[in-house]
Parts: structure tokens; sequence; C-alpha cells
């Protein structure tokens, strides 16, 4: 099991489905303990044990300079001068300046970029929360609809693609690009359809998505970045006396192996970790 997949399940509050066993050679397996140690508390064998979150999952880039200067916050006019759309295209501020709305062209689909976003990490995460309104009227307003965001060179070169979904419900979204080219980058949204889309609460940050959350018995970290990053513990949570899980035979007992947790971890890239308190 990848922990990263299973830390998504808990970072963002959804179930985990498990979709295969520790051990593939079921002979003589004692299926009472055919959970995955992360999500039984390893050798105690408790379902449940991780228990209520107590904190919504921190995002560790939003302390980083934001790129737009909280102009996508406010949705400044200085903000709209970012905005690149085609031709035959309306763009908006809402009265209170809180909303941008981005209706569709006559081709039948809505497109917008942000652009001048500079990049001297190589990480870009951007946060921005969408909703859209009278999509064609084809799908009932309880169905998404999807769309694309593209990262994009000044040249218009595709360095990567992500697919997200929007409905008539405002959506908190997190787009998280790797690797990036160093230098100005420009963000691209389409979807199809007619109607209007509503951008809201916009931030960009040069760096990676690097997360945590606290729960009532225990710790989750998240790095999905390519390089190591060093949490440090005693500022991000004072207070706060932590342990690895004990694992179980047969299992990852090099990473958990029960040994308590110090001031700051180490984490490897495209990982994540599941600490127990103490």
């Amino acid at each position: 099991m990848n922990r990263l997949y299973l830390s998504a399940g808990s970072l963002i509050g959804v179930p985990f489905a498990i979709f295969n066993y520790p051990q593939s050679d079921w002979s003589g397996y004692d299926c009472q303990t055919c959970d995955w140690d992360e999500l039984v508390q390893g050798v105690e064998n408790r379902h449940g044990w991780l228990g209520e979150p107590l904190g919504e999952t921190v995002h560790l880039e939003r302390s980083q300079p934001d790129l737009l200067e909280g102009k996508g916050i406010h949705m400044t006019t200085e903000f709209l001068d970012r905005v690149e759309v085609p031709e035959n295209t309306n763009v908006n501020l809402s009265a209170t300046g809180r909303v941008m709305t981005v209706a569709s062209s006559n081709n039948g689909r809505i497109l917008f970029r942000i652009k001048q976003l500079e990049s001297l990490s190589g990480e870009l995460t951007l946060f921005t929360t969408l909703s859209v309104d009278n999509l064609d009227g084809a799908l009932p307003k309880v169905l998404g609809r999807s769309g694309f965001v593209r990262l994009l060179k000044d040249s218009g070169e595709v360095l990567q693609k992500i697919e997200i979904a929007v409905s008539h419900e405002p959506f908190d979204n997190i787009l998280y690009f790797r690797e990036v080219s160093l230098g100005s980058l420009t963000v691209e949204f389409e979807f199809d359809g007619i109607g209007r889309v509503f951008v809201r609460d916009s931030t960009a940050h040069a760096h990676a998505d690097i997360v945590y959350r606290e729960f009532a018995n225990g710790l989750m970290l998240a790095n999905p970045s390519l390089d190591g990053y060093t949490f440090d513990l005693t500022t991000l949570l004072p207070g706060g006396r932590f342990k690895r899980l004990q694992g179980s035979p047969g299992q990852d007992t090099a990473t958990n192996n029960g040994q308590n947790v110090g001031a700051s971890f180490r984490l490897s890239g495209k990982n994540a970790i599941l600490f127990e308190r103490r």
C-alpha cells in the first residue's frame, strides 16, 4: 500500500476502501489481522483508533508568499489584469469584489488564464474556489461538470494538465504542479458548455503542497513532492508528543518501528506517515 494514497482519505475526510491486503499468500492467514497496520494501529489491532480530527488539514505552503499578493482573494482590478480570455468572453467582478465571473464565449466553452505566476522553486500550488451556473442545462444541478486545468509556459507550451470537477456548489480546489519550469507561468482553466464560472479566494504559492492533520489519537504527515521535507513538529504542534506505530510481522516494521518521534521529522518525497500519541 502506498501511504500517500492512504493519507488522502484522512486528510480530506473520506472513507478509505481496501483494494488488496498486505499478504498475497492466504494459506493459514488469520483474517482478523489482515488489515494494514495504519488502519488498525499496528499490533494493537484497533479499528477506528485514530479518532476525530482536531482541525482542518494544514497546508504549509499557505505560510509562503502569495504570488497573487492577495489580489485573487479580494479580486481587485489588478487581478483582472492577470486574467486573459478569448474574444467574445465576458469577465466581471461582483459588487463586493470577492467573486470573478467568466461567461462562456460564442464557441460554447469557458476558458480563462491566470498569467504572470513567477516560480523560483520549481514548485507551484494554486488554491481556488470554483462553482458554475447554467452550463447549458444538459445535466441536473446535483451533477458536476468536468474541466481541465493546464500549466503553460509563456510560449503556450503545456507543461502539465489536471482534470477537475465543478458544480453549482463552491468547491475548494488545490492544484499542485511539481517539477515546473522556473520563471513566469500561466494557469489555464477550460470547461465545455454554456454558462458561467465563478472564481473565488485564489492564491498561488511557489512551494510544494506539504500537509499535516492532527487527530485525537495521532498525526498524519504527507509529502507529495519528489524531495524530502523536514516537519518542525515543535513549532507546528507545541506540546505534542508522538511515536511511530508498532508494525505487525510481515508488514513494514522498518517504518513502523514503535520509536518515539523527536522535535522534527524528515519525510521522504512521495510519502506519508501516521504517528500515534504517547
